[in-house]
Parts: structure tokens; sequence; C-alpha cells
């Protein structure tokens, strides 16, 4: 009974510990993002893009990330229903502790841009591939990016 216990009490302690390691890697996430937006891309086809300034935080260059967004009209309506979001896969060169603009095209998500004004709701960062193969993930959001309501 004894050594059950202690085993019950020892496992309990290890779970709580990977937990809080979990939370802390996450709670200051190696990158930054600033100002996403919903436009037109400058090129001479107009395509309808997501920006924003992906901010390198590490001290290794960022080969590419895995983002997830969501987007909603005036009303409150999300643009890729009935999805609640949308992912895409960039491709991009950041060198340590710098940024880059970063654009993703919407026009594979969004059936009818047709001008209709959208608003970023959030942006989340699920993973990140340094040059030489080291990975960072965020699978819970904890360093997602959300509009403020």
């Amino acid at each position: 009974m004894r050594v059950s216990r202690l085993f019950f009490f020892r496992g309990f302690f290890q779970l709580l510990l990977a937990f809080s390691a979990l939370v802390v890697s996450c709670a200051s996430p190696p990158f930054g993002i600033d100002g996403p937006s919903v436009g037109f891309s400058v090129s001479d086809d107009g395509e309808p893009e997501l920006s924003f300034v992906f901010e390198n935080a590490a001290g290794m260059p960022v080969r590419s990330f895995f983002v997830e967004f969501s987007l909603s009209d005036c009303d409150g309506v999300c643009a890729f229903y009935p999805l609640d979001s949308a992912s895409a896969s960039v491709e991009c060169d950041v060198p340590p502790h710098s940024g880059a603009i970063v654009s993703v095209p919407l026009s594979q998500f969004l059936s009818d841009f047709s001008g209709v004004p959208f608003s970023v709701d959030f942006v989340h960062v699920r993973k990140i591939e340094y040059d030489g193969g080291n990975v960072w993930r965020d699978p819970f959001g904890m360093g997602a990016w959300e509009a403020g309501f």
C-alpha cells in the first residue's frame, strides 16, 4: 500500500513538472507578429492576401513556418465558413533577431473576395522550422496573435 501511494505521488509530480515545462516553453515564443492585415497584393493580379511582419526572436535563421489564421467580415462572420480558420505553410528566410514582411495568398481560401473588408481575428504560428533542422511547435496557441475585442 505504501509503495503504490509513493508511486502515485511520484508519477503525479513528474506529470506536473512536465506540464509546467510545456507551459513555460510556450509562454515566450521565439517569434513575434506585428500588424496583420488583409488587402490586395501589389502585383498586377491584385490577389487578396494576409500580410504581417514575422519577427524571428531566436538565434537561428527561420527556413519556414506553418500558420493558422481566421478572418471575419464587418458583421463578424468568419470568412472561411463552414470552417473556423485556414492554414498555410510559408517558405521564408528570416535571419536571427530580425523581421520580414510575410504575405499569404487568400484566393485558395476565399471563393468571393469582391472587395469586402475583412479583419484578422487571430494568427497562430503552429510550427517553425529553422536552418539545421531544429523545429519549434506550439500546438495549443500559447503564442497566437489575437485581435482585441
